[in-house]
């Protein structure tokens, strides 16, 4: 599978990420109003490992998952859905 196809969300691995996962979650945030910068000192992930999740290049744990969402304030279920983790086409 490769990385424009992958699942946003990986069971094995325990970790979200790719291309269609970093789409989403940059829409998310420029939805939010909070820039690359600014959500990465929010989360302790850093500008440089934000840039790279939108790019769909470095994926995060539970840990990252969580801190987006709370860093974006965005409702858990409601950032599961809006990133593509959880979803009909998910399954």
């Amino acid at each position: 599978m490769n990385e424009t196809t992958q699942a946003s969300w990986d069971g094995f691995d325990g970790t979200a990420g790719g291309a269609a996962f970093g789409t989403k979650l940059a829409e998310l945030a420029a939805e939010r109003k909070i820039g690359v910068e600014r959500l990465g000192e929010a989360t302790g992930l850093g500008e440089a490992a934000i840039a790279q999740i939108f790019a769909g290049s470095r994926r995060v744990g539970v840990s990252g998952v969580a801190s987006l969402a709370y860093a974006l304030r965005v409702k858990p279920i409601e950032f599961l859905q809006k990133t593509g983790i959880l979803g009909l086409e998910a399954y």
